[in-house]
This record gives structure tokens, sequence and C-alpha cells, in this order.
């Protein structure tokens, strides 16, 4: 019989990410069924492609019913995509995998929150936003508003401040030059 080692050591006590906005790659997306066995949808598997929680995996679904499409549309335009008609999806039919259009690889900034589930806190994500959509930098403007207005909370900086010799920080490319989590 074959056996394996796990160094505990090297593993993180919480799987929540504290809330506010993280870079992220999306991978596999898929189209899967409700509970209710009456509806589809989107479920985006992303992760997190920098800093402190770098490799943690997080997950968006996003519905497909008609009253609540307006959030997938949102999503694939700050995505970069063309939404002012029709667009046809294509899903593998063995493995429910979006095929067409490709997600796989993009950039995204990701919203997170965490919220009580069973007894124990898991983190979700409200949305996620293109790396250059200007959405995401008044969401993230708005996040830090709220956050400043309550005691004991780490606020999350909206711009990279300057340095303390007057010079300029570097854009960050793939954030828009946001500085996030």
């Amino acid at each position: 019989m074959a056996g394996f080692s796990i160094d505990f050591s090297q593993v993180n006590e919480s799987s929540t990410l504290e809330p506010g906005f993280y870079p992220v790659v999306i991978g596999k997306v898929e189209v899967k069924e409700a509970s209710d066995k009456q509806s589809l949808y989107v479920q985006w598997n992303l992760t997190v492609s920098e800093g402190e929680h770098e490799g943690a995996n997080i997950t968006l679904r996003t519905s497909l019913k008609t009253n609540v499409q307006w959030r997938l549309k949102a999503i694939m335009r700050s995505l970069g995509f063309a939404v002012d008609g029709t667009i046809n999806f294509e899903v593998d039919p063995d493995t429910n995998i979006l095929v067409e259009p490709s997600m796989v690889g993009l950039a995204a900034v990701a919203e997170v929150y965490n919220e009580e589930y069973n007894g124990s806190m898991r983190t979700q994500v409200s949305t996620i936003y293109g790396p250059e959509d200007p959405a995401l930098r008044t969401a993230v403007e708005a996040f830090d508003r709220a956050q400043s207005a309550k005691p004991l909370v780490v606020q999350t900086p909206a711009v990279t401040a300057p340095s303390a010799a007057g010079a300029k920080p570097a854009a960050r490319p793939a954030t828009g030059g946001l500085k996030l989590r």
C-alpha cells in the first residue's frame, strides 16, 4: 500500500480572506444546476494571483435566472466582453465547462466578504472586476470609506500613497494602480 506525508506546519489555519479586493486569475468556469433543480448558474473558480494569499482558491457563482442576468452582464462587461447583444456560450456537454467565450487565464480583481455558514466563517466573492474597469476604483474607494467609519478594522488603501521622499510609486498594471490585498 502506498502512503504520503503532509507537513502541517505550512498549512494555514484559516480558510477565510480578509474582506477587500484581491487580484485573481480566472480558472475553470462551469455551468451547474442549482440545488433546487430549477435553474442553472455559472461557477467561476478563481485563484488569488499575488500577495499574502497568493494561490488561495475562491469561488463566485452567478445565476442564469433571467431576473438576475444583469449580474453576469456586468461581470462580462467589466472583463471586456461586448454585451450589447447576444453572446453565444458554448459548454462542453461532458464536463459542463464553459468553452466559449474563453475566460480561463483572464486577470480580474475579486471583491470578497465573509459570512457565517453552519457555524463557521467562509469567504464569499461578491463580484469580480476587470483590472481596467473604472468601476473597480469606485468600489475600492467606497469600501475604504465604509471601513474607515468602523472602529478596529484593517483598511485597504485605494491607491498606493507616494513615498516619504515624494517619489510616485510605480503603477501596478494588473490592478490599474490600485493597491490590493
